[in-house]
């Protein structure tokens, strides 16, 4: 069964914490067992300064599904 992962373990996944919920995202992602919120997709997008970082983020959030939870359109403009 896919797992919707909040914001906030996504961000501490990319800042380095190894938090138990962190250390069970990364068995989700190697397991290909998740779906993205597009909200959530929004906030982890305006998080990153770094157009480059955004590319990464992107590239690595295709591999999932984007569920709605907002609408996905109105989670990439909110983003930008």
């Amino acid at each position: 069964m896919p797992v919707l992962v909040d914001t906030s373990v996504w961000i501490d996944l990319f800042r380095g914490r190894a938090t138990t919920q962190v250390v069970r995202l990364k068995e989700l992602v190697a397991q290909e067992e998740l779906i993205i919120g597009d909200w959530i997709l929004a906030e982890i997008l305006q998080g990153i300064a770094d157009e480059r970082d955004v590319a990464r983020v992107e590239a690595a959030f295709a591999a999932y599904p984007v569920v709605s939870l907002v609408g996905e359109p109105i989670a990439r403009q909110s983003a930008s």
